[in-house]
């Protein structure tokens, strides 16, 4: 139905041009963007479910990463990381079991392509938050 909506909408925008219309396609594009995956992904990792979700799992994984198994302090220290990614699977974008807690490197390394800096990276949160 959202769908059907937005073709109307497309092709209502396509078929008239005046100033006024202008200004709502302007409108269109500032809303549709507010709706990315990856705003809605923003405001809920923003909301009190969100931080809650993310309480709880690190609590769960006892504070170490599951990638490198580092041990890292506190749950500001770990990633949210997306298993199926937001551009590929843009309707799991909250999907709780879409979604697990990573090390920044870790989480970084999906599309890094010099591993031995993650690991470096890692040694030294690892030894960081030992200390």
């Amino acid at each position: 139905m959202q769908d059907d909506f937005k073709d109307i909408v497309t092709r209502l925008l396509q078929d008239v041009d005046t100033p006024k219309l202008k200004v709502c396609r302007l409108e269109a594009k500032r809303i549709k963007k507010k709706y990315t995956p990856r705003e809605v992904f923003n405001r809920w990792r923003s909301s009190d479910e969100g931080r809650q979700w993310k309480k709880e799992q690190f609590e769960r994984i006892k504070g170490r990463c599951p990638d490198c198994r580092y041990i890292l302090p506190s749950a500001e220290h770990f990633c949210i990381d997306h298993i199926k990614s937001v551009r590929d699977y843009p309707d799991l974008v909250i999907d709780p079991k879409n979604l697990r807690l990573l090390c920044g490197p870790c989480n970084q390394r999906k599309g890094a392509t010099n591993i031995s800096s993650v690991v470096a990276v890692c040694e030294i949160f690892n030894t960081e938050s030992n200390l």
